[in-house]
Order: C-alpha cells, then sequence, then structure tokens
C-alpha cells in the first residue's frame, strides 16, 4: 500500500505523454479543480482504485477511512495534504457528504466563503441529519455576512442552527448558538429566550 502510494506521488509531477502537461496542482483544489486529467494522472487514479479495492470492503470504507485522514491532517493544520485526502475520498465515492463537508471547511479557511456555503450545502442534500454539518453550514453562512452584510444570509445561519437543533432539542451548542445569533441581529428577546433554554439545561 505504501509503495504504490509513493509511485501515485511520483506520477503526478511527470509530463503525459503527446506532449500532454499535467496540472500538478490539482490535489489543492476541491474536486481536483475540475481540471481534465492526463493520462498519468488517470493511470494514477487507477492504480489508487486498486489498491484500495484490495485494502477495503468496499468504496463507502475506503472513502470513509480517507476522510478521516483528510480531518487528521486538517486539524493539523496541514491543509494541502488535508485537500489531498479529501479528494482521494471524493474519488472513491463522489455521494459520500464527508468529502464535500471537508471541501468547505478548507474553502473557508482559505476566506473563499462562498465556496464554503457551495460545498456545504452539496454535503446537505446528501445528509440532513448531521447536526454539526447544520452548524458549520451555518458558521459559513455568518462568515460571508461578514463581507457582504447581506441580512438574508444571517436569516440561512438561524433557519439551518434552528435544523441543527431540531435533530437534538437539548443539544446546548445548537441552542447557545442561537442565542448569538439573535444577540448579533439584535433581536434581544429570541436571544434572552435561548440563553434562559440553556440555564435550564444545567
Amino acid at each position: 500500500m505504501k509503495n504504490i502510494l509513493t509511485l501515485l506521488s511520483a506520477i503526478l509531477f511527470f509530463k503525459c505523454s503527446n506532449n500532454e502537461v499535467c496540472h500538478s496542482k490539482i490535489n489543492h483544489l476541491p474536486k481536483y479543480g475540475n481540471f481534465k486529467k492526463c493520462k498519468n494522472q488517470l493511470i494514477a487514479d487507477s492504480l489508487f482504485l486498486e489498491s484500495c479495492q484490495n485494502s477495503f470492503s468496499d468504496k463507502r470504507e475506503a472513502s470513509n477511512y480517507y476522510a478521516q485522514k483528510g480531518w487528521d491532517y486538517f486539524y493539523s493544520q496541514k491543509y494541502d495534504t488535508a485537500m489531498f485526502r479529501f479528494n482521494q475520498a471524493w474519488l472513491l465515492d463522489s455521494l459520500n457528504f464527508i468529502p464535500y463537508w471537508g471541501f468547505a471547511n478548507l474553502s473557508g479557511n482559505k476566506k473563499d466563503f462562498k465556496g464554503a456555503i457551495f460545498y456545504h450545502n452539496v454535503a446537505l442534500k446528501l445528509e440532513k441529519n448531521n447536526k454539526n454539518l447544520w452548524l458549520d453550514a451555518a458558521n459559513s453562512y455568518m462568515y460571508y455576512f461578514e463581507v457582504t452584510k447581506s441580512l438574508n444570509l444571517t436569516d440561512t445561519a438561524i433557519n439551518y442552527t434552528r435544523k441543527a437543533l431540531e435533530l437534538n432539542p437539548n443539544d446546548s451548542i445548537s441552542i447557545y448558538k442561537l442565542a448569538q445569533l439573535f444577540e448579533y441581529i439584535n433581536f434581544k428577546d429570541s436571544s434572552v429566550k435561548y440563553f434562559d433554554k440553556i440555564k435550564l439545561l444545567k
């Protein structure tokens, strides 16, 4: 497995045949930047998928494994490597919501909040029952609001936080987030209501 991954990394930097040039930085972009891959990159993908077929029970298991690697690197602040792993997870299973979540957080980390919103919403179309995903998506809308000052973004952030709360009505994080959002937009009564809810949970 290790030898195959080393080979894959090397191949990505080679020029393809027939004067075709491989774009070596596509690993640093969500979904490989939607670039058309050259021959050697397609060979590398094929070798990678074959190695996973031999090491995991199915593509979803393999995708989840590399997505977790992506999170590990993300929280270690090794963002390019995190993107590389999330791309591998996406390549294995494009219907797995976790790689899109990773793309969203990495986009937000680069202050590309429009991109973060896009990928959070793709993830939410695939998985509607993850509280933390709803909260992360709400955060992206608020970060984008700080740039645009468009009030409809705060409305969406509140709606998404409410979605998170519906999934777990006693979740103190979701309740506190709602209280903060209402306080931020100066809806004092609603803010107090949710701050009081937190006190009742203690």
